[in-house]
């Protein structure tokens, strides 16, 4: 949900209303006259190869039971796939 100011308001607080977008993932709608003619939305940031490191140490890991049943699984049904080679388009 965005949050209401005036331009004026959110230009006397620029600096804390942009801090707010930024770490807070607040929204803003900013007034004249009582009209909307402006809105402050965060944006998504990339993530740095340091974070993507990071996650993927941390990420949730399968028990070894749990992955030879899943790779079992992947196996038999790619061994029951029909080629896309040995499919004719349909026409």
């Amino acid at each position: 949900m965005a949050h209401t100011l005036t331009v004026n308001e959110a230009a006397r607080r620029f600096t804390e209303i942009v801090a707010r977008v930024y770490h807070k993932k607040r929204s803003y709608l900013l007034t004249e006259n009582g009209v909307v003619v402006a809105q402050l939305t965060p944006t998504e940031r990339p993530m740095t190869a340091r974070e993507f490191a990071r996650r993927w140490h941390d990420r949730p890991k399968l028990a070894q039971e749990d992955a030879t049943a899943w790779y079992k699984e992947i196996t038999e049904l790619k061994a029951n796939m029909d080629s896309p080679i040995e499919k004719e388009w349909a026409s």
